[in-house]
């Protein structure tokens, strides 16, 4: 009895809605997307960057190390050749040859040690201007790297077009299926639906 009740239900709704247009709100669509980007060598990329800047800092300090035994091995050569001019210059009482030689021979070890140091300061120079040269390489491919890592949203919400309806029936009409839904009502309710 109930399922005859629901299924006339229905079939009065549609029909009164055949007659009037039915009722329909809009529906929203929500969309919406996210998408994110990194390097995987982002960190691996920052911790190249530390060591090379650790071993710039070194490579600076073995350049000063350098320049200053450099220093000291040009003074001990000035010096060592002085002390021999000196000696080689010294008349009255003329020096005794081995002293000579002996002078000689220091300076000119002096000349060795100054010409070995002067080239540990170039190669470390130069050890010091390639370890720039990576650290800024490095830093170069790190900024990249984080220049490539990004993260993105974006949502959207769209109504659905608005239902245009047809004009409404007239009063006359809107009597008229008002008459005929109390009369469909009322026979629904009086009859006997037992079977």
């Amino acid at each position: 009895m109930v399922m005859q009740l629901l299924g006339r239900s229905q079939d009065l709704t549609l029909a009164i809605e055949q007659l009037t247009q039915p009722v329909v709100a809009q529906q929203a669509t929500l969309g919406g997307s996210s998408s994110s980007t990194s390097s995987a060598n982002l960190l691996a990329s920052q911790q190249l960057l530390d060591a090379a800047r650790e071993h710039e800092g070194q490579a600076n300090d073995k350049v000063t190390a350098a320049k200053t035994k450099q220093d000291a091995a040009v003074k001990t050569e000035a010096d060592k050749k002085a002390a021999y001019d000196k000696l080689n210059a010294q008349q009255n009482p003329p020096p005794d040859p081995k002293d000579i030689e002996s002078a000689r021979s220091t300076w000119v070890q002096a000349q060795l040690d100054s010409a070995r140091a002067k080239q540990a300061a170039t190669d470390a120079q130069a050890a010091a201007t390639d370890a720039k040269k990576n650290r800024e390489a490095i830093e170069k491919s790190n900024g990249n790297a984080q220049t490539s890592a990004s993260a993105n949203a974006a949502s959207s919400a769209v109504l659905s077009a608005p239902i245009t309806l047809r004009p409404p029936p007239s009063d006359e009409s809107m009597k008229a299926i008002a008459t005929a839904v109390d009369n469909i009502v009322k026979t629904v309710v009086k009859n006997d639906h037992s079977g």
